[in-house]
C-alpha cells in the first residue's frame, strides 16, 4: 500500500481498466512526475479483490476518463477503496468500490 500512497490520483487519466472477477483489477493511469516534467504510465493491480460494485457507468468513443479520487481504509485483513470516475466534461461521474488483500504498482514508461 505504500507505493500507492505516493501516486497523485486527482486528475490522472485513465487508460484502461480491466476486470477479472472476483480475481483482480488492473488499472492503468497516466500522471504526470513533477521531478522530471513529463507524464509517467503506471500499472496498478489490485489482488483477491473480495467484493466490488458501481454505480452507473457510461461510455462512448469520445470520452475522457480520469481519476476524480482515490480513498481507501485499512482493515484488518484488507483494504477497502473508494475510486470516483470523471467520464467528460458536463457527464456523469461512477464510483467503484472494492476490497482487496494487496496491490501491485508499477511504472510502465
Amino acid at each position: 500500500m505504500k507505493n500507492l500512497q505516493n501516486i497523485r490520483f486527482h486528475d490522472a487519466s485513465v487508460e484502461s481498466i480491466k476486470f477479472l472477477f472476483n480475481t483482480s483489477i488492473e488499472i492503468v493511469i497516466e500522471v504526470f512526475d513533477e521531478s522530471s516534467e513529463s507524464f509517467k504510465t503506471i500499472q496498478i493491480v489490485f489482488n483477491d479483490v473480495k467484493q466490488m460494485k458501481f454505480s452507473g457507468f457510461s461510455l462512448n468513443e469520445n470520452s475522457d476518463v480520469e481519476i476524480f479520487s482515490f480513498d481507501f481504509k485499512e482493515r484488518k485483513e484488507f483494504f477497502d477503496c473508494k475510486l470516483t470516475l470523471l467520464t467528460g466534461f458536463e457527464k456523469m461521474s461512477t464510483t467503484f468500490h472494492f476490497s482487496y488483500k494487496n496491490s501491485v504498482a508499477t511504472h510502465l514508461a
